[in-house]
């Protein structure tokens, strides 16, 4: 904020404001928001561009929007945009407090329309020299006394709902994050220390197999830092040489690990947190990358598909993403969280991506 105010104050008025990866700014009230929208007025001319605006839900196009022209999209208040766009009903919690829960979104082809006067379209597929991203799934088992507790675990959940026991979504996503967990083969404990379920870990040997089968190298991304822990020991067993990218490596130790894992042909793989790595970095190790690796998985949208192109060059191979999925258990929270991303690029997709290219191209015969 500092240097933009400096360059600012020189060229007011006479500046072109290019606000990249502005999903970045889609909360309206953050700070980072505010900041962009604040520098607006002394533009000549503004731009925003982003892959993934409305990935996790089409109302995070309002903010982005203010950024190009107040009341862009056809409301100056949010409020009132998710009033238009968005289908609540009461929720209720402890005590008498209720709140509204977002069940869908309405009027979607409106705010398609309201979008299009200010957009233009480019699709990978537009992109020739863009590699392909290609989905593959590796099904894995659980240990006996893991798959114990984690029925145990939904078992109290479903019997908490169908008594009517209110589960509050703070609390409901501890459960599910403590179910994900289970399916790597660890839990925390109510005195939040760390206990190992089970003899084996099937998932972490189907990590192994991939990494062993895997020529060059390898991004693998893990949602716990115990996970990157277990990874990163089990790995090093093995003896390949890898690199940890996550919030608790300092960021002079981050550079170091990018370096090494960019020029250093001895380390085989980046283990990381994908909101640490996966956003802005070259991964691809000059093409040495041959797959990504998810061992356990994220319900963000757009740090999954930001994480996912970390390692496509133009001019690249295609690149494998590989998600480990149990099948063992019926409905597991891997297979939870891949079909509500799946949801969401849909949503995104039809708001602004193939859904917007096809209004802007049938406007465009129009004229």
């Amino acid at each position: 904020k500092k240097t933009m105010g400096k360059f600012v104050r020189r060229h007011t008025g006479k500046m072109l404001l290019v606000v990249d990866e502005v999903d970045d700014c889609r909360s309206p009230s953050s700070a980072r928001s505010r900041v962009a929208r604040g520098f607006t007025k002394h533009s000549a001319a503004i731009r925003i561009l982003s892959g993934t605006v409305a990935c996790n839900s089409p109302l995070a196009t309002w903010a982005p929007f203010e950024i190009l022209e107040p009341g862009a999209l056809g409301y100056e208040s949010f409020t009132a945009f998710k009033n238009r766009y968005a289908e609540y009903e009461t929720g209720y919690g402890s005590g008498e407090r209720t709140f509204p829960r977002l069940v869908g979104y309405q009027n979607t082809e409106e705010l398609r329309e309201n979008v299009a006067k200010w957009s233009s379209v480019v699709l990978r597929s537009d992109c020739k020299d863009l590699p392909d991203i290609m989905p593959i799934e590796r099904t894995v088992d659980l240990d006996p006394e893991a798959e114990r507790v984690y029925l145990e675990l939904k078992k109290a959940l479903i019997a908490d709902l169908r008594e009517g026991r209110i589960v509050e979504a703070l609390e409901g996503g501890k459960r599910l994050i403590k179910l994900q967990q289970v399916l790597s083969g660890w839990v925390l404990d109510d005195a939040f220390n760390i206990v190992t379920l089970g003899k084996t870990n099937p998932r972490l040997d189907a990590l192994r197999f991939e990494v062993d089968m895997t020529p060059g190298k390898v991004l693998v991304w893990c949602q716990f830092r115990e996970d990157i822990r277990r990874v990163v020991e089990a790995l090093s067993k093995d003896g390949h040489r890898v690199a940890e990218y996550h919030g608790g490596v300092a960021e002079k130790r981050k550079a170091e690990a990018r370096h090494a894992f960019a020029t250093d042909p001895m380390v085989k793989a980046l283990i990381g947190h994908p909101k640490a790595g996966g956003r802005g970095l070259d991964l691809s190790a000059g093409g040495a990358t041959e797959a990504i690796i998810w061992y356990s998985h994220t319900p963000d949208l757009i740090v999954r598909d930001q994480a996912n192109e970390r390692a496509t060059v133009v001019g690249g191979r295609s690149m494998p993403i590989v998600d480990l999925v149990c099948r063992s258990v019926s409905y597991s929270v891997d297979t939870h969280f891949l079909e509500m991303l799946a949801r969401k690029r849909s949503v995104s997709d039809e708001s602004v991506g193939s859904g917007l290219r096809r209004l802007l191209e049938r406007l465009e015969s129009l004229r």
